[in-house]
């Protein structure tokens, strides 16, 4: 759930940034620099310590297995010590058996690794796929079939337009 929570705050984040400098000239015209940077500020904030909260989360695991690992290797020593004292194994085959265990932690690391990123891609899969199943609100009526052959016509005759109704921007516009 933090690694979700994670990826929804990353694609806010992601939209806003994404938005925000396709309009900076309205931003700057408007002088709503100081109240765009600050919302950037508070998503960034949200996000960082969302990811924080779920690496940690990640961590403790890995901190585990880390400690179980470091355990191995102090019980390997014990172990091999208590063989050589006793003339069991050489000197050679204790240091083999800790070199061995050194060995497995670099491949440890890098599943523990992987593993974060699994999480990650599968959270984004998810929210892709939710993406996916979302319905549009309007559908589509049934249609005609375009008849082929020669290019539709379009005409427009005395169009008037206006984004409040008092004041039009086009007054009486015919174009074919």
């Amino acid at each position: 759930p933090h690694w979700r929570k994670e990826r929804t705050y990353s694609a806010e984040l992601a939209g806003f940034v994404e938005e925000r400098i396709a309009g900076v000239r309205d931003i700057q015209t408007s002088g709503a620099v100081n109240y765009t940077m600050r919302l950037f500020v508070e998503l960034l904030r949200k996000r960082q310590w969302q990811e924080f909260r779920a690496a940690v989360t990640t961590d403790l695991g890995w901190a585990l297995s880390k400690t179980f690992y470091d355990l191995g290797t102090v019980a390997g020593m014990a172990v091999g010590a208590y063989l050589y004292l006793t003339g069991s194994i050489t000197l050679g085959t204790v240091y083999l058996i800790i070199f061995y265990l050194g060995i497995l932690n670099g491949p440890l690391n890098r599943i523990a690794g992987q593993l974060e990123d699994l999480q990650r891609a599968r959270i984004s899969i998810e929210r892709v796929a939710q993406l996916q199943e979302t319905k549009a609100r309007v559908s589509d009526g049934p249609g005609i079939d375009l008849p082929v052959g020669r290019p539709l016509a379009v005409d427009f005759q005395h169009v008037t337009f206006g984004y409040q109704p008092d004041t039009p921007v086009l007054q009486d516009v015919t174009f074919s």
